[in-house]
């Protein structure tokens, strides 16, 4: 019988120990577009003040049930009791009266703050004042073995609010997605949100920008599609697909375990559900 090398022996422990590591730093993602921006519930103090309550719960569901350490949240209500915990920028479509405002935000877990250096890069690549304010939040995330993870919230414009019969979807995510962005952060970037498209949406009419993120190595964690939305606009449609997480190509080997909840409480929160992935 032959036993293995001393170096062998090296080399394998190597590896246990890599898993182990990478074991240690899983880190779950979710993106979720909450649905506070709801006119319906903001024409009665009765309506209004059940769709808040309704919308603590969707918080309290997410950080306790989903129980993510990374969420990416669209239409979301920066709540008092996790807004230490939340980087978040105002719609520019919102209220400004805090009880009735909703943005774009990125929730971070309290063992995640304590572990990583974490920076806000919103103003950096996405400044105030651009007629997509609110709707983009970037973090860079730094490991402890000094790797840089760059990670986006996004919920896109569909309309020209001074020419709303144009749609912007696409100029939009290609704004997000445009090479300046891409060459100053590198491929570990990850980005998620409500991209109010689906592949095949409106007879392909969005198969353009897919295969632009295609072409600029992107892929979706998510291998097949699966409705997320569930809104009165569906149309004839039967289902539409317009959550997304798209990651690298480089960082496919890191990615594990992503999946859709399309079941139990989050439909009662939001006309979207939630979509999941981990990064080890």
């Amino acid at each position: 019988r032959r036993f293995a090398s001393a170096k062998t022996q090296m080399q394998v422990k190597r590896v246990l120990d890599g898993r182990l590591r990478r074991k240690e730093k899983k880190m779950k993602i979710i993106t979720w577009n909450m649905h506070y921006c709801n006119y319906h519930a903001f024409q009665s103090k009765e309506l209004h003040e059940y769709h808040y309550l309704n919308h603590l719960s969707a918080w309290e569901f997410m950080i306790k049930k989903v129980q993510p350490d990374i969420a990416l949240l669209q239409e979301v209500n920066p709540v008092r009791k996790y807004s230490d915990n939340l980087i978040y920028q105002k719609s520019h479509t919102s209220e400004d009266e805090q009880i009735f405002q909703w943005g774009t935000g990125i929730y971070i877990s309290q063992q995640i703050k304590d572990t990583y250096k974490i920076i806000d890069l919103t103003e950096e690549f996405f400044p105030r004042n651009s007629k997509y304010d609110g709707k983009s939040v970037l973090i860079k995330m730094t490991t402890s073995d000094k790797k840089d993870l760059f990670i986006l919230s996004l919920h896109t414009d569909t309309k020209d609010y001074s020419n709303e019969s144009k749609d912007i979807t696409v100029e939009h995510l290609n704004y997000i997605f445009r090479d300046e962005i891409i060459q100053k952060i590198g491929t570990n970037y990850i980005v998620g949100g409500d991209f109010n498209i689906d592949e095949k949406m409106y007879n392909g009419k969005y198969d353009g920008i897919f295969k632009n993120l295609y072409d600029k190595g992107f892929i979706s964690v998510v291998d097949k599609p699966m409705q997320t939305f569930y809104g009165d606009n569906c149309g004839n449609q039967s289902y539409f697909m317009d959550d997304y997480i798209f990651i690298n190509n480089s960082m496919i080997n890191y990615n594990k375990k992503s999946f859709i909840w399309n079941y139990g409480l989050v439909k009662s929160y939001s006309d979207h559900t939630i979509v999941e992935t981990n990064i080890f």
